[in-house]
This record gives C-alpha cells, sequence and structure tokens, in this order.
C-alpha cells in the first residue's frame, strides 16, 4: 500500500514540476479533436489560447483516416501535402513547439484539408525578465546653470524610458503555479486520508 502512495505522489510531484515549468498541453479542436468540418475553425480554436516555447499541441483523430502534416505558409494555403516538414501520425499525434513564431498545420488527406483540417498557431517568444537600467556614473564636472528667464534653450530634457513591467508577463505563468500547487495538496492530502 505505501508503494502504491509513494509511486502517486512521485506521479504528482513530475506533473508539479512539468506545470512549474510553464509547459502546457493543449488538445486541438477541444472535444471534437483533428476532423473536417469543425464546428468552430481551427484557427478560431488557437486564437483562444495563448502558446509558449516548449508547450505540446495533441491532436486526436482516426488512425487509419487521417495523419497532421507540419508545412509552410504556401502549403497551408493550397493544402499542399506532397512535401511537409514533418508528419504526424498515430490516433493520438503529438507536437511540442521548439522556438516561437508560426507553425502551419495541415492534414494529409488534400481533401479533409480544404474541409477545414488546417491550422495557422502563433507561438509567443519566452520573455526573460528585463535587467534593471544601470545608474549613470555621476558627472565629472558641474551640470551647466540654467539659462536667466526669458532665454531659451537650445537642448531638450533627455527622457529615458521606463523599465519594463514584467509582472504582467509573469502573472500566468504565477497562476499556473499556484494552481498546480493547489491541486497537489488536495491530491496528497486525498492520498493519505486513504
Amino acid at each position: 500500500m505505501k508503494t502504491v502512495h509513494g509511486m502517486i505522489v512521485a506521479i504528482v510531484v513530475c506533473y508539479i514540476i512539468g506545470a512549474c515549468n510553464g509547459h502546457e498541453e493543449f488538445h486541438v479542436g477541444g472535444a471534437e479533436g483533428w476532423r473536417p468540418h469543425p464546428s468552430e475553425s481551427f484557427n478560431q480554436w488557437a486564437q483562444k489560447h495563448r502558446f509558449h516555447v516548449n508547450d505540446r499541441l495533441v491532436f486526436e483523430h482516426k488512425d487509419d483516416e487521417d495523419s497532421v502534416l507540419v508545412v509552410n505558409k504556401q502549403h497551408y494555403d493550397t493544402c499542399d501535402n506532397s512535401n511537409p516538414y514533418l508528419r504526424l501520425i498515430g490516433g493520438k499525434s503529438i507536437f511540442d513547439f521548439g522556438r516561437s513564431g508560426e507553425y502551419f498545420f495541415i492534414s494529409g488527406n488534400h481533401a479533409r484539408c480544404e474541409a477545414g483540417e488546417k491550422m495557422v498557431v502563433a507561438v509567443m517568444a519566452d520573455r526573460a525578465p528585463t535587467p534593471p537600467l544601470p545608474t549613470p556614473p555621476p558627472p565629472s564636472h558641474p551640470p551647466p546653470s540654467l539659462p536667466p528667464k526669458g532665454h531659451s534653450s537650445d537642448t531638450a530634457p533627455v527622457s529615458r524610458p521606463l523599465p519594463h513591467n514584467s509582472s504582467s508577463a509573469s502573472s500566468s505563468s504565477n497562476n499556473r503555479v499556484l494552481a498546480s500547487m493547489v491541486y497537489l495538496v488536495l491530491t496528497v492530502g486525498i492520498i493519505f486520508r486513504a
């Protein structure tokens, strides 16, 4: 019994580590999966989500009827399945984002692609915290005196940009970590009650 509890705790900890690293898994198309004539276009579905480097897409479809191709924009526009970058096969195809930018996905079946089984995903760049602005060294000579009243100056005041506030960029990540920690505490509590 202790071995089962230990295994469950280990699985939960692994889940938390993945969630803390900010990696998310998205099931393409939600409950409908990857199929032609979706009730909501795959592009509309993708626009409702924020994708980051190392996030994962899961395409669920019937293995013998379909596949997922990663292609360039031109092949996406024309549903050209002749020369994909990558072909994902199997009833549950998984794709991990390795870089930021646009990704183009189409069905491996031309007719299904023409029937709406295609999607563009924009992956956001990782945002590193902006380093603080360096403090300027003290002046080596005294600042010039202000011109007398009524005279104009040839120089305009220099404005420096404000440091970037990264709290909004990290709030989503913080929310994921918090949700994962709550999940861990609840799961461990349930396990040890049993």
